[in-house]
């Protein structure tokens, strides 16, 4: 039984070593001709050392050690893997999204069953408490059952304001105490007008009309690199 699977197991091996040098093979005889090659196959665009690490490690979260992209046709073979990799994931995230929206949907039409369901219910329980002796506070009246409570809360007004009209009116009237004047930094502006320049150290500072500026502080940003795939 242990030769058996002894034989299998050196006949694949066999079999991945021909497949590596039939690609090597392929990928010398198309570099000798100076074609170039258009594939999604990673075996054609790679030289035997890569074969061999992709052979090794076929899980692409493992190639960052030891792979490298050092020709167009190896940065094209990355570019189709983020380009699927989007497709893949934005595909689940719109399936998911889709569910978010369906069970919102449901969620919010539950809550409004609640709402009319129970008001019927409240309106009873509403009357029931004026026929009833309450405790009174100045907030609230209240009347306590086994199975909870039912109260009756007094509300502020609610002020609907029109802010240009009073504007005015404490205007007229003087009342400048009730009128709000907050400065802001016309930031647009200053920013056009800054200059930065290199104190000690290196730091960046900034300069307005010579003066370094109280308050402001530059803090440099790496380059943001970026790939759009077609």
């Amino acid at each position: 039984m242990t030769g058996i699977i002894f034989y299998f197991l050196h006949k694949a091996s066999e079999k991945r070593k021909a497949n590596k040098q039939k690609a090597f093979t392929q990928y010398k005889w198309r570099k000798k001709m100076s074609v170039q090659p258009i594939t999604n196959n990673p075996y054609e665009l790679m030289d035997s050392e890569d074969i061999e690490i992709l052979s090794e490690h076929p899980a692409e979260d493992q190639l960052h050690d030891k792979f490298r992209v050092n020709t167009d046709q190896k940065a094209e073979w990355v570019l189709n893997k983020i380009k699927e990799r989007h497709e893949e994931y934005d595909r689940l995230a719109k399936a998911c999204q889709e569910q978010s929206d369906f069970y919102s949907l449901k969620k919010n039409w539950y809550l409004d069953q609640a709402q009319k369901e129970t008001s019927y219910f409240k309106g009873l329980l509403s009357d029931y408490f004026e026929k009833v002796p309450h405790k009174k506070t100045k907030t609230q009246k209240k009347y306590s059952l086994p199975s909870g409570d039912l109260i009756r809360k007094k509300q502020n007004p609610e002020y609907i304001r029109d802010d240009e009209q009073i504007l005015g009116f404490l205007g007229e009237n003087n009342l400048v105490e009730f009128i709000k004047n907050k400065p802001q930094v016309n930031w647009v502006d200053l920013k056009a007008q800054i200059e930065i320049k290199e104190s000690q150290g290196n730091k960046q500072t900034a300069f307005l009309d010579g003066k370094m500026i109280d308050g402001l502080n530059i803090q440099e940003r790496p380059d943001i690199f970026e790939v759009k795939v077609k």
